[in-house]
């Protein structure tokens, strides 16, 4: 699968979910190297993902980008075809949809 094809993906799962989907198809074009692929917003939190396509692999901008990310308590991971194909993109983005279970008598 390519990065386009996986990227399509992403996005049709976002937009089912009702999420706000920001996607930067060309980290070249942005004021910051190495800038991710993806931010998705829901009501229970925001992803910082970085999409690649088989055989595809991350520049060190993007790795060192990544890792500042995580240092500052933010959620940003590599998401592959193995993830779509895995269910872990779904899990992750569903989590980030998801409200809060009212519960009865509480």
């Amino acid at each position: 699968m390519t990065g386009t094809e996986l990227d399509a993906r992403i996005k049709l799962a976002a937009d089912n979910l009702c999420l706000v989907a920001i996607h930067f198809p060309d980290s070249r074009r942005v004021s910051a190297p190495g800038w991710v692929d993806w931010v998705l917003i829901g009501a229970r939190g925001v992803l910082f993902r970085e999409a690649k396509g088989d055989g595809d692999t991350l520049s060190g901008q993007q790795r060192a980008l990544g890792y500042t990310l995580q240092a500052n308590g933010l959620d940003w991971a590599l998401w592959t075809p193995r993830d779509l194909r895995d269910l872990t993109i779904s899990r992750e983005l569903e989590q980030i949809a998801a409200r809060p279970k009212v519960r009865n008598g509480s």
